[in-house]
């Protein structure tokens, strides 16, 4: 076995000289879209229903408090929002909990 064949094939595909770092382009896309949504469940007709909105661009802490009071409009009683640690979603739950008290309830997810 000769020493070619004991390098690395990634390396050697890109003809890399042994010592020589490679270089990686990479780019960060601003083209994405952002989905923020909510699963409802009923319990007198025991079905699901989903409400969603599609951003173009990234969730603000006031975009997830408009989702969460259109939500909250067209769903009557109690509502438990489950949520992760994210500063937007921390703040805007905030706002939300002194403007509904005790028909939000939030249930924060594990970090």
């Amino acid at each position: 076995m000769n020493r070619a064949s004991c390098s690395s094939p990634r390396f050697a595909r890109r003809g890399l000289r042994e010592g020589q770092t490679p270089i990686l382009e990479c780019y960060d896309r601003h083209d994405r879209l952002t989905v923020v949504s909510a699963l409802s469940v009923s319990p007198q007709r025991r079905c699901l229903g989903q409400l969603f909105d599609i951003l173009d661009q990234n969730l603000t802490a006031e975009d997830f408090d408009l989702f969460v009071t259109r939500l909250l409009c067209n769903i009557r009683g109690p509502v438990t929002l489950f949520s992760d640690r994210l500063g937007t979603h921390r703040s805007a739950v905030r706002s939300l909990q002194a403007r509904y008290g005790p028909r939000l309830k939030v249930e924060w997810l594990p970090p």
